[in-house]
């Protein structure tokens, strides 16, 4: 009992561990994009811009011929961070995400780097079944808001389905699930991603002074701020 309580401890501080570092690092980045990035000449030709972390992703209208004068410049803001790119006008990966320039905007789809295995739980686990049944269709899901082109979405479930049913999963299930997800798709599932770049640039120039975050003591009053 003492080993599991002390397994236990040990676990929860790691994910606390974790909480913290990733928190902090946000902080971090946060101070240095209002001292460097937002201040920078080179902003007024970046039309979009979103951070998870330390994966940047932003929209340039401006020179191309300035992009490695802009990356230049964020190299010499700091010591312990460094910058490395990847340009392409037509489309590039973010996070698992692939986001290409259209005919009628921009378009996203589902991304899997090349060591990528399909390593998804085996149904002869030792689990629950409804958690089994979730995973299938929380991935389902996922591709649905991923994916702003409906035949890549159906593909993409469809390939999907393949490889659960490589790991054991009933066919029955995982067509269930999938022909439910697809016919939700742009209804309940509606994708998160795809808008043509003029939308972009008008929510961007809009609706900028909304997008500063506001960072905290700890009050027990900050729920009434």
């Amino acid at each position: 009992c003492n080993f599991v309580n002390n397994c236990k401890v040990k676990r929860s501080r790691r994910v606390l561990e974790c909480m913290f570092i990733k928190r902090t690092f946000c902080l971090v980045m946060l101070q240095w994009e209002n001292n460097h990035l937002f201040t920078s000449m080179y902003y007024k030709y970046v039309v979009y811009y979103t951070r998870f972390l330390d994966d940047m992703f932003l929209l340039w209208d401006g020179p191309l011929e300035l992009i490695e004068k802009f990356v230049d410049y964020l190299n010499t803001t700091s010591l312990f961070l460094k910058f490395t790119h990847n340009i392409n006008t037509e489309g590039i990966a973010y996070l698992d995400t692939y986001i290409k320039h259209g005919d009628t905007g921009f378009h996203s789809e589902i991304f899997r780097k090349e060591t990528f295995s399909n390593g998804y739980l085996d149904y002869t686990s030792n689990h629950p079944k409804h958690i089994l049944r979730n995973i299938f269709k929380g991935q389902c899901i996922r591709v649905a808001r991923m994916t702003s082109d409906y035949e890549i979405m159906v593909s993409e479930i469809n390939n999907l389905r393949n490889m659960f049913f490589n790991r054991g999963y009933p066919l029955t299930l995982l067509n269930n699930i999938s022909t439910y997800v697809i016919a939700e798709w742009g209804n309940k599932y509606t994708p998160i991603l795809g808008i043509g770049i003029d939308k972009i640039i008008r929510k961007n120039k809009e609706y900028d002074e909304f997008h500063r975050v506001c960072v905290l003591t700890y009050t027990p009053y900050v729920n009434y701020i």
